[in-house]
């Protein structure tokens, strides 16, 4: 059972199917147009992919996580904090994935 866990993590940590990148920076504007289902902003700050200023969008099928996502999005606007947005490697549409608050 170990040989197997291990095989799998090996294979998953060596895969490009897991890739990511971040966009790092703080929250310049957001459109909630779209909401509860989906939102668009920008930050100061960017990735390889989605450079800074450029649009990005989060949806997820979960209305309540999409709220907690516009809280979050507020109140890095208003504090001036910064976030990380995880999007898949490559993704020039820029969709989130994953969320953080960054310490200064």
């Amino acid at each position: 059972m170990r040989n197997v866990l291990v095989c799998l993590i090996l294979c998953f940590s060596i895969s490009n199917v897991y890739a990511f990148e971040s966009a790092v920076g703080r929250v310049t504007s957001i459109e909630a147009s779209y909401l509860p289902g989906t939102m668009f902003f920008s930050l100061d700050g960017g990735s390889k992919s989605c450079p800074a200023g450029v649009r990005i969008e989060w949806s997820k099928a979960d209305l309540a996580n999409n709220k907690a996502v516009y809280a979050t999005l507020l109140t890095s606007l208003v504090a001036g904090k910064k976030l990380s947005i995880v999007i898949n490697d490559g993704d020039t549409n820029c969709k989130g994935q994953f969320i953080y608050i960054v310490a200064d």
